[in-house]
C-alpha cells in the first residue's frame, strides 16, 4: 500500500480520536457527562438514628423493616427491595438489601448525565400501603434524598415518612387489655416515598402489642388521632387530639381504672 495513503488514514484516525476526546472533555467541563460512561454506585442504605419524639431510624440497612429493642429506632432485616432514581430521569432501578447490610443491584444500571445530581430512593415500591392491621408488624414507608457527585459512591440515608403512635396504658386495669385500636386512615398511597392518606378509608387500626401495657402503630400524617378502643369495646374520645407528623413518635398515656375503660371525669393524659 502506498505509504502516503496509509499516513493519511492514520492522520485522519488520529484527528477523529482527538475530536472525540476533546468533545468529552468539553462536555465534562460544561457540567454534563458522556452518555453511558459513568455508572451510579450506591455504597449503602442507612436508617437515621434518633430517639424520643424525634425521627426514629437505625445504623444497619416489602415488609421486612423492623424495630430495634429500644422501639425508637428501626433496622433493615435483609431482603428489602429499594427503588432508586438518579436526577430527573424517570428511569429507576432496584437494589436488594443483604443480611450484612450491603446492597445488590437487581435492576438495570443507572448512569450519571451530570457531574452533580440528585439521587432519590424509596421503600417499599410505589402503590397502596395497608395500615389497618399492624398486630403482627408495623407498616413502613421510607425515603432518601441525596445530592451527590458522579465520582463518589452514594450513601442513601432513609427517613420515615409515616408517624408512629405509641399508646401506654397505666392504672389498675391496664394489664387486662389484650388489644388497642385507634382511628385513622387505614390505607395510604406511596408515590416515590411521598405518603398520602386515603380519605375514604378512615377506620380502625389494630396496633402492635409491644408488651402488656404498650401498643404501637404507624399512621399516615394528615389526620388527627382523636379516639381509641380497647378489647373491642366502644370508641373513647381523647381529651386532646394528637396531630401526627412524619418521622415523629407521638406517645399517648391512658390511665385505665375501670374494666369498661371509660374515662373518669372525661380526662386522659396525652
Amino acid at each position: 500500500m502506498d505509504n502516503k495513503i496509509l499516513n493519511k488514514w492514520i492522520f485522519g484516525a488520529a484527528l477523529l480520536l482527538l475530536a472525540a476526546c476533546t468533545q468529552d472533555e468539553l462536555t465534562e467541563q460544561a457540567g454534563t457527562l458522556p452518555e453511558g460512561m459513568y455508572p451510579l454506585e450506591v455504597s449503602s442504605a442507612t436508617l437515621r438514628v434518633e430517639a424520643g419524639s424525634q425521627p426514629w431510624g437505625a445504623d444497619a440497612p416489602q415488609t421486612r423493616v423492623s424495630e430495634n429493642p429500644d422501639r425508637n429506632s428501626s433496622k433493615w432485616d435483609g431482603g428489602e427491595v429499594i427503588t432508586v432514581q438518579l436526577g430527573d430521569n424517570e428511569t429507576t432501578t432496584t437494589y436488594e438489601v443483604q443480611t450484612d447490610g450491603s446492597l445488590e443491584l437487581t435492576g438495570d444500571r443507572l448512569y450519571w448525565a451530570k457531574r452533580n445530581d440528585k439521587v432519590m430512593a424509596w421503600y417499599p415500591a410505589n402503590g397502596t400501603i395497608d395500615l389497618s392491621n399492624q398486630s403482627e408488624r408495623l407498616a413502613y414507608v421510607l425515603q432518601a434524598n441525596e445530592t451527590a457527585n458522579f465520582d463518589q459512591p452514594v450513601t442513601l440515608n432513609f427517613e420515615h415518612k409515616l408517624a408512629k403512635i405509641r399508646v401506654k396504658l397505666t392504672g389498675e386495669k391496664a394489664g387486662d387489655a389484650n388489644n388497642v385500636k385507634i382511628e385513622s386512615y387505614t390505607y395510604c398511597t406511596n408515590t416515590n416515598g411521598a405518603v398520602k392518606g386515603n380519605e375514604t378509608s378512615v377506620g380502625e387500626i389494630t396496633m402492635y402489642k409491644v408488651d402488656d401495657k404498650t401498643y404501637e402503630a404507624n399512621v399516615a400524617p394528615g389526620m388527627d388521632i382523636a379516639k381509641f378502643k380497647v378489647n373491642g369495646g366502644e370508641w373513647v374520645d381523647l381529651s386532646t387530639k394528637v396531630t401526627p407528623f412524619e418521622g415523629k413518635v407521638h406517645e399517648i398515656t391512658i390511665d385505665v381504672k375501670q374494666a369498661t375503660l371509660k374515662p373518669e371525669g372525661g380526662n386522659f393524659t396525652v
